[in-house]
């Protein structure tokens, strides 16, 4: 009894802590922009340290589909319209037909040179080489670590079919999603770092992010460690005139999403890559530290969970555990229906499939 007690003062302890520090902070709003975006010694230096409005060299992983490839068009039309003649763009993907093709589309929009990268972003060596070289080349103003893969990935659900578990694709999973940001994010700045004239950065996490529940648990958990890294990085480098963006992305329309999209029917308020690629690149041009895209729902939604007492969020995503329970549970009737070879619903049959539907989550 007293520990219920206990829970519900904590609850509303916590519960109107958060009103009133959130107060706080919207009384003190004005003064908080107008610091972050004039003050500090950060901002200072990057003020010393322009950056071109349209960028002449920017290096794109995962550029072969999706917002990376819609990413690479974009900068293109962008140095059309302000009559930029030098963009240079490396490109890298592991499928190298697709490579090709957006490489050869960007041409055509009139980037003067394009550079297509067939490299695994977890290979720290490939990656720090394929860098590194470009920048020797050419020095990058803008390197957007986009590359990533969610559970519906195509290769992932491959590994599923053929036995792998759970515990596996998580692992290749966060080595992509983590360590390939890092790898690509590292190289990148210790040639800015050594030039010292600047450069920037945007980060692909997710609003997933910020979502610690049942669902895709791998994937928001390496988005989070990126979202977190990179707003960590922000201030950090700030000092050096190296701008970081951190870019957390609701649904958007593409080959990693089409899974949830055919299984689902719809994608709740999804945008297209191209929509998404242009709100992007816009918030990057003006160096916002943190870009939530669409900024409604799924921004206001994502910072309320984030926000929510513990509880809270344990109670909604508690609920969400049970329709999956109770969905598997109806499967298990109807497959019991209609084969008789099944056994009656014994607790071994139905621990099975409440066993399998975990490890699916993982």
């Amino acid at each position: 009894m007293l520990g219920g007690f206990g829970d519900f003062f904590l609850l509303v302890g916590v519960t109107l802590g958060s009103i009133l520090l959130n107060l706080f902070f919207l009384i003190l709003s004005p003064v908080i922009v107008l610091y972050v975006k004039y003050g500090g010694v950060g901002n200072r230096l990057k003020r010393q340290m322009p950056l071109p409005r349209v960028p002449r060299c920017v290096f794109i992983t995962g550029a072969s589909s999706g917002v990376g490839e819609a990413l690479a068009y974009e900068y293109c039309k962008r140095a059309r319209k302000q009559q930029v003649q030098d963009l240079v763009l490396y490109l890298t993907g592991r499928n190298a037909t697709r490579l090709d093709q957006v490489c050869e589309r960007c041409r055509e929009l009139g980037a003067s040179k394009v550079h297509a990268l067939v490299v695994d972003v977890a290979d720290e060596a490939a990656m720090r080489e394929a860098i590194t070289k470009a920048d020797q080349e050419r020095p990058l103003d803008l390197v957007i670590a986009n590359a990533g893969v969610s559970v519906t990935n195509t290769g992932l659900m491959e590994e599923s079919k053929s036995g792998a578990t759970g515990y596996e694709r998580s692992k290749k999973l966060l080595d992509v999603n983590i360590y390939g940001a890092l790898y690509t994010i590292w190289p990148a700045l210790d040639c800015m770092i050594a030039r010292q004239r600047g450069g920037q950065i945007a980060i692909n996490a997710s609003i997933a992010s910020y979502i610690a529940g049942p669902l895709n648990m791998s994937y928001s958990a390496s988005k989070a460690a990126v979202r977190f890294y990179g707003e960590s990085l922000r201030t950090a480098m700030a000092p050096l005139g190296i701008r970081v963006n951190t870019i957390l992305l609701g649904f958007v329309e593409s080959r990693m999403t089409e899974p949830l999209k055919n299984r689902h029917g719809r994608l709740p308020f999804a945008k297209s890559a191209e929509e998404a690629a242009t709100s992007l690149a816009n918030q990057i041009e003006r160096d916002v530290g943190v870009i939530e895209y669409p900024a409604w729902p799924f921004g206001v939604l994502g910072e309320w969970l984030n926000a929510a007492p513990p509880l809270v969020r344990e109670w909604i995503w508690s609920m969400v555990m049970g329709r999956m329970v109770t969905r598997a549970e109806r499967k298990l009737r109807k497959r019991q229906a209609a084969d008789v070879n099944i056994a009656d619903s014994g607790t071994s049959t139905k621990y099975a499939i409440l066993t399998r539907l975990v490890e699916k989550l993982i």
